[in-house]
């Protein structure tokens, strides 16, 4: 896998950036070179590199700061290298999305391994995240479905009575078309972004979808016809909302 990795090189003097692209280049591909911040943000856009090594400090800003505010845009694996006199820094900002740094001088070796490291920790992180991102998905589902599974419960009750049965199929008609549209729009861009940061695993509509087949379950249980829902996508919440 190492050798595939493509590697975004950055360093506010020209010597020691070309001294890290040509220990990164016996090893990864380099993505490009970069004397700026901006150059960076504008690579990693561009160039989608795999990992980033990069020192800290540039003509137009701070870059462990950079590294930092990237990672909550589009994390990505990173390798500072550092004077002995912006450690302290640097070790806070582990705390954070750095994932690993290097001391200067930069031999090929010891460069090696730090990116081996950021990555193995990259990886941990992510599924780190996706695990907690599936929890929070979990709960916000399962509030979403238990407030709207009530009021099929509550038309159980009375579909059990013939007396009332009509007027329980007529009172859940009502408000399984209303629940149906509390769970937002399918594709839309805040969801998207949660998935990406790994705040949600499925889409708004695979929800509704496992509520509606869940529901159509206990439709045929109780004796209950499941209402026609004609969604009108432009009307709805972009994100799931309970009114009340």
């Amino acid at each position: 896998m190492a050798e595939s990795l493509r590697i975004l090189v950055a360093h506010e003097k020209p010597s020691m950036l070309r001294h890290l692209h040509e220990a990164v280049a016996q090893q990864w591909q380099v993505a490009a070179d970069c004397e700026t911040i901006r150059a960076v943000r504008e690579a990693v856009m561009d160039r989608r590199p795999d990992v980033l090594v990069t020192g800290t400090s540039f003509p137009d800003g701070d870059g462990v700061e950079m590294v930092v505010e990237l990672g909550r845009e589009r994390p990505l694996p990173a390798v500072i290298v550092a004077s002995d006199g912006s450690l302290q820094q640097v070790v806070q900002a582990m705390q954070d999305h750095v994932m690993a740094y290097l001391t200067e001088p930069v031999t090929p070796d010891t460069l090696k391994a730090a990116v081996v490291v950021a990555r193995v920790r990259f990886e941990q992180l992510r599924e780190l995240e996706e695990e907690v991102g599936s929890l929070r998905q979990a709960l916000a589902d399962r509030k979403v479905i238990e407030r709207a599974k009530g009021i099929i419960m509550a038309a159980e009750r009375l579909s059990e009575d013939e007396a009332t049965h009509d007027e329980a199929q007529a009172t859940f008609a009502k408000w399984y078309v209303r629940t149906m549209n509390i769970f937002g729009r399918p594709g839309s861009p805040r969801n998207q972004r949660y998935r990406e940061l790994r705040l949600k695993v499925r889409d708004n509509d695979e929800v509704r979808q496992a509520f509606a087949t869940e529901i159509a379950g206990l439709c045929e249980k109780f004796g209950l016809a499941v209402p026609a829902w004609t969604p009108r996508w432009g009307e709805l919440p972009e994100e799931a909302h309970i009114p009340g």
